[in-house]
């Protein structure tokens, strides 16, 4: 087998059978458990709101793959402050609308977190987030559907500006992703509500 230029790795006929078994289980569309639509490739485009990315479908618990890419893009939604996409998988912040401005419109897009007290998702763009000690979560799969597809949902951790209020001591997070995994783990995932408050 030639992989490539003058290099060349030979096989024996087992692990050339082998190889070939691998490759077909690559190559067999699967099944996606929750939304039942077929799934070729692990990694694929997502597009949603004129943005594309690639992503890779997470396995469940049971080494499933959960959704297919077109139900993940479905899952995306806009950030209330800058209209720009949140993909699954990406981290959020949340805020409340109103503070100083109690009559202050809540945009069409955005998803409520909160009706009462008007908690809003928001992006991590540094133009949204004040700073990285707002981010207060992921965008991921809820496995619930409303009106026909699947949405999502905000796996919360506490952000730095919480532990500092909790403690009462400064707080420094050398890595924000290793610190959402570790904190995130045992929490709940928010039902979220996808219309305006009133």
């Amino acid at each position: 087998m030639r992989l490539s230029g003058n290099v060349v790795l030979y096989l024996t006929h087992k692990e050339k059978k082998m190889l070939e078994f691998l490759r077909s289980l690559v190559a067999q569309p699967k099944l996606a458990v929750h939304c039942g639509h077929l799934v070729s490739q692990v990694r694929g485009k997502v597009t949603a709101f004129d943005e594309t990315r690639t992503c890779t479908i997470p396995r469940d618990s049971d080494g499933h793959l959960p959704y297919c890419h077109a139900c993940i893009g479905s899952m995306t939604i806009r950030c209330a402050w800058c209209g720009l996409p949140i993909f699954v998988g990406d981290m959020v912040t949340l805020y409340s609308v109103g503070g100083k401005k109690p009559d202050q419109k809540i945009p069409d897009h955005a998803v409520i977190l909160n009706a009462k007290s008007r908690t809003l998702v928001g992006c991590a763009r540094i133009s949204c987030a004040d700073s990285g000690a707002d981010y207060t979560g992921f965008w991921i799969p809820a496995d619930k559907q409303r009106n026909g597809r699947w949405i999502g949902g905000v796996r919360s951790f506490p952000s730095a500006i919480d532990i500092a209020m909790e403690t009462g001591e400064a707080v420094v997070i050398n890595n924000m992703v290793e610190h959402a995994m570790v904190t995130a783990e045992n929490r709940i995932i928010v039902p979220m509500r996808m219309a305006r408050a009133t």
